[in-house]
């Protein structure tokens, strides 16, 4: 009897891994959208580009679980990935983000030859494409990275 449970035990467990790798797909494409322009293929579901640590389980889509029609997304970091500059002296962190502001080549057509340039140095890339994120009625500026996780470390 020990041995038919273990059995089935073990059969049940192969399944759900095997549904849960085979429902989930790694998105590893990164855009560091401050400062470079995102290519055609770089572009998530029309929507969306990756920033962050690239990892294959750090942001992944999952078309089986549908939210209103569209995809959802899993978000995971591990300890390891804290390796970025945290935000205060001696700090680390760790991101995985989808965000809907960032810039194409054709968003830098016809605009003066330094522009591109200039817009890297500054880090604002993303400001002159798509899902620009306007002023809330209260003064702040929303976060252009809807999806977000971040760990930090001390």
């Amino acid at each position: 009897m020990k041995q038919i449970i273990t059995g089935i035990v073990s059969v049940l467990l192969v399944f759900h891994t095997s549904a849960q790798n085979i429902a989930t797909r790694p998105l590893t494409k990164r855009v560091n959208v401050q400062a470079d322009t995102a290519r055609k293929t770089d572009i998530i579901d029309n929507e969306w580009v990756a920033v962050g640590i690239n990892r294959t389980y750090s942001i992944q889509k999952d078309p089986s679980l549908s939210f209103n029609g569209k995809p959802s997304y899993r978000f995971e970091l591990k300890g390891e990935d804290n390796s970025l500059e945290g935000y205060e002296e001696g700090s680390t962190k760790g991101r995985a983000e989808l965000c809907y502001c960032y810039a194409t080549t054709n968003d830098y057509k016809g605009l003066p030859p330094n522009t591109y340039t200039t817009d890297q140095i500054l880090k604002m890339v993303y400001d002159r494409g798509k899902g620009q994120c306007p002023k809330a009625p209260n003064g702040l500026i929303p976060s252009p990275c809807i999806f977000r996780l971040l760990c930090h470390r001390m």
